[in-house]
């Protein structure tokens, strides 16, 4: 007897972004279910089996609203003046491939903040295929959607970065350029716990189109100091 196998993922999936409680925070909640189901056609006695997998991802991010009290069933009395709508800015990216099937992709994005849901970095995220890739039509309309004199500054410094580093876009850095690389960033963001963060996404970059990704995704303003910080010392390059 043959056995024949379905490729097909069952994978039930929840999605809650923007619930907040009565503490003023704003809880973004994914889980994603992963099964193995087997069972017999009935008609032709055949056995199949369906494969899925499952994860889950929380995020608790505080606001402003302050505490509230419950004053009746599903309903709270808040603080006069909050209104949750200030919050840290956050941008979380999560992507699975190639899982159970050549052909398997699963990508998850979210911003939350005033800044993180309009700088470029989280445009050119949310502008990805399933896959994680980002084609040139994507970038090309993302561009024109965040203005052309920011795409072009946008341009220009990352073509700063990128000569002064001496790379092209794919190739991995070597140990040259990965020294330079860093002692950019030494420049924009010290070596100290309150920089730890930003300092691991940017010096593990493992080629300059990801260097930049990375500098995009921390916001219009880490890409300008970091060309910034080229202009004010050009030794950085040597």
């Amino acid at each position: 007897m043959s056995i024949r196998i379905i490729g097909g993922m069952i994978a039930l999936t929840a999605l809650m972004v923007g619930c907040e409680t009565a503490d003023g925070y704003l809880f973004a909640n994914s889980s994603t279910v992963i099964g193995l189901k087997l069972e017999q056609s009935p008609t032709t006695n055949t056995p199949v089996a369906d494969l899925g997998y499952v994860r889950s991802e929380l995020a608790v991010v505080p606001t402003d609203r302050g505490a509230c009290v419950e004053k009746g069933t599903d309903d709270l009395k808040c603080p006069v003046g909050m209104s949750a709508k200030n919050a840290p800015n956050v941008l979380m990216e999560l992507r699975y491939s190639s899982i159970l099937s050549a052909n398997s992709s699963i990508y998850q994005r979210l911003a939350i903040g005033d800044i993180a849901v309009e700088q470029p970095g989280a445009a050119f995220m949310f502008a990805k295929s399933p896959r994680g890739e980002l084609s040139s039509n994507n970038a090309e309309a993302v561009a024109t959607a965040l203005g052309a004199d920011q795409a072009r500054l946008t341009e220009d410094r990352g073509q700063t970065l990128m000569t002064c580093i001496g790379s092209d876009r794919t190739t991995g850095f070597d140990a040259t350029q990965t020294s330079k690389r860093d002692a950019i960033v030494d420049k924009v963001y010290p070596d100290n716990p309150n920089n730890a963060g930003f300092r691991s996404l940017l010096t593990g970059s493992k080629n300059f189109l990801e260097f930049e990704q990375n500098a995009q995704a921390l916001g219009y303003n880490t890409v300008k100091s970091l060309a910034d910080a080229i202009a004010n010392d050009p030794t950085l390059c040597n």
